[in-house]
C-alpha cells in the first residue's frame, strides 16, 4: 500500500514510481498517478527485488 503521505504530495497528473511490500522481500514495481484532488489511478508492472543502498549514501 503506497503511504497517504507520499500521495497527498503528488499535483494532479503527477506520478509516482514505488516498490510496494515488504522490506526484504518481494516487491511491486507500482506506478501511482493522480487524476483529481482524491483520484488515484494505480498500475502493477510485477514483482522486482531492490538491492540495498550501501556505504555512505547507505542506510545503518
Amino acid at each position: 500500500m503506497v503511504p497517504d503521505s507520499l500521495k497527498q504530495q503528488l499535483a494532479i497528473g503527477g506520478r509516482l514510481v514505488i516498490p510496494v511490500g515488504p522490506e526484504h522481500s518481494v516487491q511491486q514495481l507500482t506506478v501511482l498517478t493522480r487524476r483529481s484532488e482524491h483520484d488515484y489511478q494505480q498500475e502493477n508492472f510485477g514483482d522486482v527485488r531492490f538491492v540495498p543502498l550501501l556505504g555512505e549514501e547507505g542506510w545503518p
